[in-house]
């Protein structure tokens, strides 16, 4: 008789521990991860200084919504694609689809929410954020963003494996890299006035920088400290159930591209295995 497959859950722990041997013997790949946390946080730093002002606040969100959105996606868009020939000869012999999904999930996602806390804090550590009361809405405000950078980066993580599921070559994932971190700049609310404008704000809904923002903003009462038409939208509004509901979002964002990569994924798979 053929060997009983190994459960689901013991092909999840090799495979967590094969992917982080892989990903631990590529030090290209190590000192990006070290490194863009660093430099996007350095970044955030030299335009906050010492206190969120009318002229600093928004661009310095704005280099936290960038870096998160870099950092998450950046460790995955290339992660589906490159293994796709091992994956589907692995499938062919049983190798569980969600488990396979999950080891990426698990160890990237790690590895981004790391990453993201280590972007807030070198970026806003120290920083008098302004916020109103010296609080935020729940908790202590950079508590808060930091909450808010690491979703946004583990949202656009979870992005970045849609589109490594979606394309066909290796090659074409840098590019729609720029592209993605372009869309995530103009939709996230701090360019465009994007509340009340029809379509605008419906395709804005699919961006998890503008959740993201929109709860940073939230936590520091931007449009106290930065007046006008783009500040006054009503997710930047310093409130409990604003900053949950766009944290929420990010959350069913995440949950909604992780569906779709598993549904990409059985595209790719043997006829006999798609079930």
């Amino acid at each position: 008789p053929p060997p009983r497959p190994r459960s689901r859950g013991a092909q999840l722990g090799t495979l967590i521990r094969r992917y982080t041997a892989a990903l631990g013997a590529d030090r290209t790949f190590l000192v990006i991860m070290i490194a863009l946390p660093f430099v996007m946080g350095a970044m955030a730093r030299a335009l906050a200084g010492s206190e969120l002002t009318r002229d600093t606040a928004m661009n310095a969100l704005l280099i936290l919504c960038v870096g998160g959105v870099l950092t998450g996606a950046a460790n995955a868009v290339r992660e589906l694609v490159k293994e796709r020939v091992i994956y589907q000869r692995e499938r062919a012999v049983g190798l569980s689809r969600s488990a396979y999904l999950m080891s990426k999930v698990v160890v990237l996602g790690t590895i981004t929410v790391i990453q993201a806390v280590v972007l807030t804090l070198v970026a806003l550590l120290g920083v008098d954020l302004d916020a109103p009361g010296g609080e935020g809405v729940l908790m202590p405000p950079l508590a808060e963003i930091t909450i808010a950078v690491a979703l946004l980066a583990f949202t656009a993580m979870m992005l970045g494996l849609l589109v490594s599921a979606l394309v066909r070559k290796e090659e074409v994932t840098m590019p729609l890299l720029v592209l993605l971190a372009i869309v995530q700049v103009v939709f996230c609310g701090a360019l465009l006035k994007l509340n009340g404008v029809p379509g605008l704000e419906q395709l804005s809904w699919l961006v998890p920088s503008r959740w993201a923002l929109g709860a940073m903003a939230g936590t520091i009462g931007l449009a106290r400290i930065v007046p006008g038409d783009l500040t006054g939208d009503p997710l930047f509004r310093h409130s409990a159930g604003v900053w949950l509901l766009n944290i929420g979002m990010l959350v069913v964002l995440s949950v909604f591209f992780g569906y779709l990569v598993s549904r990409l994924l059985r595209r790719h798979e043997p006829a006999v295995m798609r079930k």
